[in-house]
């Protein structure tokens, strides 16, 4: 948030300069700015929920990712369901360490399947079995050969980095023109029966 609003006031002061010389420059930085302000304002609300302790479940956490992805898809066209699998009541609930990763995750994978994908559709399901959370983004878009991720991507490095964090698991199928599925998996606790 705080680069944002670093370069919120950056091209703000960039368009002040050309205001009345240039105006498809200033409309183009105007353009920057909303861009800006959407992302921190995403950013601040995913801060304020995962501190938020009365919106503290599974079912929080599942409505959350799906406010996200129809924020960050639709508005491209690109529609998106998601699908939940199976009971969450025998886990846990979602520390605040494991809701921030997974929000973060999720965003991530779903703004590089809009920036680089293609894609028409995007489909999550998520799986809570007995001992494990199983997160699976996948996408109809142009697909690209695994083997080939740069080291230096620095989305897929946020994934790994959060990912390993958390114990977790990350899988990523891909192939040219097939799409790709995005697949994670975090280990959970069961509840002891009282």
């Amino acid at each position: 948030m705080l680069n944002d609003l670093a370069s919120i006031s950056i091209v703000t002061e960039g368009a002040l300069r050309f205001l009345n010389q240039d105006p498809k420059l200033v409309n183009n930085r105007l353009l920057q700015i909303k861009e800006y302000t959407a992302d921190s304002s995403r950013q601040l609300r995913n801060f304020l929920w995962v501190i938020d302790e009365r919106q503290s479940t599974w079912d929080d956490v599942v409505d959350s990712l799906r406010r996200l992805g129809y924020d960050l898809l639709n508005y491209q066209n690109i529609s998106f369901e998601i699908e939940i699998n199976d009971d969450n009541t025998q886990i846990p609930l979602p520390s605040p360490a494991i809701k921030h990763a997974i929000y973060q995750i999720f965003r991530e994978s779903l703004i590089n399947i809009s920036k680089h994908a293609n894609a028409s559709h995007v489909l999550t399901t998520i799986t809570f079995g007995k001992n494990i959370l199983i997160i699976v983004i996948s996408d109809d878009g142009d697909g690209f050969e695994v083997s080939e991720i740069k080291d230096s991507s620095f989305g897929l490095l946020n994934i790994k980095h959060r990912v390993a964090e958390n114990n977790g698991e990350l899988v990523i199928k891909s192939s040219p023109g097939m799409g790709c599925q995005i697949i994670v998996q975090f280990p959970l606790k069961t509840k002891l029966m009282t």
